[in-house]
């Protein structure tokens, strides 16, 4: 599990609250009483930037490419790669994943401001804070193209294709953008696509369905 690779590595796990942002207010919390160093995982400009060479490396790998789809927890992955791309090939698209039962990005895009979520129901932990953040929603506003959204069965099926095709085995979060191209949310009709495939926070449950 995650939480055994962590250890391994020295690190002390705790488990706090229902979802990312109840864990994330325990971390501020933690950070401010003992002075540890506390590193955003999306809104982080550093963070972000980092993110964004993923651009930089699929222009190395592919050369030419007309869209590019990428699953939104926070943003921040599609915030760094959408302003690296649109500085360095402005007419390529980016699209953005959500699921349906976790559509921060999306919602606060379309009321142009922040709209945080009552609750998150999603099968992909890892997409489904129930807040955006300022850096992500105005980097995904001006650099991204179009957000669609795909619900828990797309996600599985999309997982269970990733292996039975290419022994490829993820989380849900990380068959997103392929869920998103399988289930003809993006239009792909005579363009060369890239599907970013990421995420390896996978449960034994989970597991055992993709393999199934």
């Amino acid at each position: 599990s995650t939480e055994r690779r962590l250890g391994e590595m020295g690190a002390r796990v705790e488990r706090h609250g229902r979802d990312w942002d109840d864990a994330w207010t325990v971390a501020e919390a933690y950070a401010r009483d003992t002075g540890a160093l506390l590193v955003h995982p999306f809104e982080d400009p550093e963070v972000i930037a980092g993110q964004g060479t993923i651009a930089l490396e699929l222009r190395e790998q592919l050369g030419r490419f007309d869209v590019v789809v990428v699953a939104i927890g926070g943003g921040g992955l599609i915030g760094g790669i959408a302003l690296a791309l649109k500085s360095l090939a402005p007419e390529v698209r980016v699209i953005g994943v959500e699921p349906t039962g976790a559509t921060a990005m999306k919602d606060s895009m379309a009321a142009g401001r922040l709209v945080a979520l009552d609750k998150v129901e999603t099968i992909a932990g890892t997409l489904a804070p129930r807040n955006v953040g300022p850096h992500t929603l105005a980097l995904a506003s001006r650099f991204g193209d179009e957000i669609v959204l795909v619900s828990d069965a797309e996600l599985k099926g999309a997982m269970k294709m990733l292996w039975n095709d290419a022994r490829v085995l993820v989380e849900p979060a990380g068959a997103a953008a392929l869920a998103a191209v399988a289930g003809g949310h993006v239009d792909t009709r005579g363009k060369r696509v890239a599907e970013l495939v990421c995420g390896a926070n996978l449960d034994t449950a989970l597991a055992a369905e993709a393999l199934g």
